[in-house]
């Protein structure tokens, strides 16, 4: 996932932006500056992924995702709120959003959220701006309490598929020790006291890689 489309309104947004892409490797293929010229953009070029502002002229950023999805798009799209907590995530993550950041923490979650998403995690930050994917939607009745951090939900998806505390440190790059302290950290976090539990708990439509 290398090729970006940027959707900012910002001139100066947007080259902050750039900046960061340029750290991690991602090649712009264009940019746009409402969600008409995006649509258009998505296109005429192959983008892993649309980078894009939640306040967008002529028509909103969760048009633009909605219509993104009735044309299959395949992409991911990563959103950049200037206030995120008034934003409605959920909203966002039922239109598609695979991460939503703030503006003030661009340079810090932007390499973040793309490495999350390059993973196949949503990444959508709390006002603390602590990592942190959702794992289950709010009107559930198992919705899980606290939040895990992406490393925590790393852990559990691995957890989930049957591996091993040895396998999952090999395939993450940690020791077995600290992949002991993200499990008991996850079974903390959601009050489960077994994996078993932790499964119940779990949203049915939550979608696990």
């Amino acid at each position: 996932m290398n090729n970006v489309i940027i959707v900012e309104t910002l001139e100066q947004r947007r080259r902050v932006i750039q900046s960061v892409l340029l750290t991690q490797n991602m090649r712009v293929l264009g940019s746009a500056t409402n969600g008409y010229e995006a649509l258009q953009l998505v296109e005429t070029v192959a983008a892993d992924t649309v980078i894009m502002s939640t306040e967008l002229p002529a028509i909103s950023a969760i048009e633009v995702l909605e219509l993104l999805n009735k044309r299959q798009y395949a992409g991911k799209t990563i959103l950049i709120a200037a206030q995120p907590e008034q934003q409605s995530t959920e909203a966002f993550r039922r239109c598609g959003a695979a991460a939503l950041i703030g503006e003030d923490n661009l340079p810090q979650d932007l390499p973040r959220a793309i490495d999350a998403v390059q993973d196949g995690y949503a990444f959508f930050p709390l006002q603390t701006c602590s990592d942190v994917v959702e794992l289950s939607a709010s009107n559930s009745p198992h919705s899980l309490e606290e939040k895990l951090s992406a490393q925590e939900h790393k852990v559990l998806q691995f957890l989930l598929r049957g591996l091993s505390n040895s396998e999952i440190a090999q395939m993450m790059g940690l020791s077995c020790k600290t992949v002991s302290t993200y499990k008991a950290r996850v079974l903390q976090k959601t009050q489960a006291r077994n994996l078993v539990e932790l499964v119940g708990k779990l949203s049915p439509a939550t979608k696990l890689y």
